[in-house]
């Protein structure tokens, strides 16, 4: 049997490539979302070998792959180029290489997909299995929080941040695996036995995305579900599945909301928790149950042709009526639309509001810091650079000297607007390039592929492009490897191989030289894009290494540090660490080195002159430490720490580095609370 399946597997290499890619995304999705470059680097890397395994297997595919998808490819790759490019004349030379990085990472995602050669079946496969893998990350965190004492670390602010550690990206997260749950379900041609665990799935998915209660997914998903009705296949019949997820999960939603409610009055978190995993419990039977009967009788109905189009049709016209019900409904429920409009807009420019969310996150105004994120990204980094960009990734520094909030974002929180601050007009016109042909060979597909379960695969991946697109205008979901990489992997599936086509002609054979000449570009390609990630992959791992063991053996830690230092002669952050050790340590004569190491590499880092000045002002250079100080305060007036410092260093009391190591441990603690990201706190 083994030998069977192993042959079958062979006959089918694409499903190989598709369930590895899957399988990296979910662990990723484990590993706090991978946005983290200790995450994602590697991953990177991975799919880059199943690139170059793909285009070894599949190496005469490029001619025969829709124009569209040909495009999109160059273009992402353009972008890419552009952001590597933007490492000249950024403000922070590291974080611009890790933002083209990242971007490369991604190319590899889409491009690897892309190139493979798919067929509808294994598609759906990896679809599927991804969908299951995810309920499954979920579930683990539900059951560990459940009736646990420590079940308020899954929180922060009282809404569920794992796995990701940050709410509004666990909302996408999840509802990135509904969009293949739902509609597979729908699909006649699944299992009868898998349509109903897979509707199931879907609830499940759906009502996880609800308990971070992330206020920018609730309003993109109206949007996402209408293009998803428009796009689909079978519409009656995906409407049904559609329907009955939607109706569990608001059957389920009062459990699920009350965590918050419980958190924020200083509750039993674990007790609402496990009232929360019961009610969705409930309701997944239901929906498992539900489905199962209906995937037996949908097995013994025949619908005619004909039929089929009218049901179509039909729920185009249901699509779009609900709609315009549903904006009547709100244009009634908030009276006049201008005086509304006016007054959410007042809000959206305020911050969080002052009085709190009361039972439910989605209570409150809009105020978020968002504005003035904004702002600061458009008419200042922008605008001063309108082509070009102030470097990819390149915010928070810009954002530290003109800001008007006491936040520090090192994202603008919207990708079109990361895009424009970053890369300027050129970057984000080559993203845009890539998006629309993207979309375009995935639509292509799903208006031609003769195959109805080609088109629902295509569904999907609009649907769900069409999602992460509008959720990223207003969140930074593009740093979540977790979440962007599955939408390019679904974009690509769709937009490179689900349709027949015409056979191809074939190409004249190269001659010996023009080949080798070919290989030898690629090789050095490859290993020049390896390198790009590995070493920067290396020097963290080896600086949070030395970070986390210092204490018990600082020799290795410092040793680890120098090599981290070599790995990425663009980052400043083996030596920020290494100065901090450094300061708690006792060694102001290190700390110095290391900072001012950091200080060169990184001459807009404020951290390092704050330090640096305080090291001054207690070693009696009260001069230079003051001027190091006004330095660190032209990059970011509004810190306190550096106020404070300039203020004690007039006295006889300066501030110290262990201070302000502590102040800023606190100021972590107090904003995020306790999570499993800052059990430091308690210590």
């Amino acid at each position: 049997m083994v030998e069977d399946r192993l042959a079958a597997l062979g006959r089918r290499p694409e499903l190989i490539a598709g369930l590895l890619g899957a399988s990296a995304f979910i662990v990723l999705a484990a590993s706090q979302g991978g946005w983290e470059i200790t995450s994602w680097a590697p991953a990177g890397l991975f799919m880059l070998g199943l690139l170059v395994a793909a285009g070894l297997a599949y190496r005469r595919r490029l001619r025969e792959l829709d124009p569209w998808a040909r495009a999109a490819m160059l273009l992402l790759a353009a972008f890419v180029a552009w952001s590597f490019a933007s490492i000249a004349w950024a403000e922070v030379e590291g974080t611009a290489w890790d933002g083209a990085n990242r971007a490369l990472a991604y190319l590899f995602v889409y491009a690897g997909f892309t190139v493979v050669a798919w067929r509808a079946g294994s598609a759906a496969i990896v679809l599927g299995l991804y969908a299951l893998g995810l309920a499954a990350v979920g579930a683990i965190i539900l059951v560990d929080a459940a009736g646990s004492g420590e079940a308020a670390l899954a929180l922060v602010n009282g809404r569920l941040a794992e796995p990701t550690g940050y709410p509004n990206a666990v909302a996408a997260l999840f509802i990135g695996g509904f969009w293949p749950a739902v509609h597979l379900a729908s699909r006649r041609e699944v299992p009868w036995f898998m349509r109903g665990l897979l509707l199931s799935v879907a609830g499940f998915l759906v009502q996880l995305a609800l308990m971070p209660q992330s206020r920018a997914s609730l309003l993109v998903i109206g949007f996402a579900l209408l293009v998803y009705m428009l796009v689909t296949p079978n519409r009656i019949r995906a409407f049904v599945f559609l329907f009955l997820a939607l109706a569990a999960t608001a059957l389920a939603a009062p459990a699920i909301l009350d965590v918050f409610a419980v958190a924020s009055d200083g509750g039993d978190v674990g007790a609402a928790f496990t009232a929360a995993a019961e009610a969705m419990l409930l309701a997944c039977a239901g929906l498992l149950a539900a489905g199962t009967v209906i995937a037996l009788v949908d097995r013994r109905v025949e619908v005619d042709e004909a039929t089929a189009r009218v049901a179509g049709r039909a729920g185009v016209v249901v699509s779009i009526a609900a709609a315009a019900v549903g904006i009547g409904i709100a244009v009634a429920a908030v009276g006049d639309p201008v005086d509304w409009a006016g007054d959410r807009w007042a809000d959206f420019k305020g911050d969080y509001d002052k009085g709190g969310f009361g039972s439910s996150r989605f209570s409150g105004d809009l105020g978020s810091g968002r504005y003035d994120f904004w702002r600061v990204a458009l008419d200042d980094e922008f605008a001063t650079a309108p082509l070009l960009g102030e470097g990819a990734e390149n915010f928070a520094v810009g954002y530290l000297r003109d800001r008007d909030t006491t936040e520090e974002p090192f994202y603008p929180h919207s990708l079109p607007i990361r895009l424009l601050a970053g890369t300027g007009l050129v970057g984000t016109l080559l993203f845009a390039g890539f998006v629309v042909a993207a979309a375009g060979a995935a639509l292509r597909t799903r208006a031609r592929a003769p195959d109805p379960l080609a088109r629902g695969v295509a569904a999907i991946a609009i649907a769900t492009a069409a999602y992460f697109l509008l959720h990223s205008g207003g969140d930074w979901l593009w740093t979540f490897a977790a979440i962007a990489m599955p939408v390019l992997a679904w974009l690509g599936i769709a937009g490179g191989g689900l349709r027949t086509r015409e056979p191809v002609a074939p190409a004249a054979p190269l001659g010996r030289p023009a080949r080798a000449g070919i290989a030898v570009l690629v090789t050095a390609a490859a290993v020049a894009a390896a390198a790009s990630l590995a070493f920067p992959w290396l020097s963290a791992r080896l600086t949070d290494s030395a970070a986390a063991g210092w204490p018990a053996d600082p020799e290795k830690a410092l040793s680890r540090l120098d090599s981290a230092r070599e790995l990425n002669p663009l980052s400043a952050r083996p030596d920020l660490v290494a100065g901090t050790i450094a300061i708690r340590d006792g060694d102001d004569g290190a700390a110095r080195a290391a900072f001012a190491r950091a200080s060169e590499r990184e001459p807009t880092n404020w951290y390092a002159l704050l330090e640096l000045g305080t090291l001054d002002i207690a070693a009696g250079r009260r001069e230079a430490g003051v001027a190091r100080l006004r330095e660190a305060r032209s990059l970011n007036p509004d810190e306190p720490l550096i106020a404070a410092a300039l203020r004690r260093a007039r006295g006889d009391d300066p501030l110290t580095g262990v201070a302000i190591d502590r102040a800023l441990v606190a100021r972590v603690c107090s904003r995020v609370g306790p999570s499993q990201g800052t059990r430091y706190c308690s210590e």
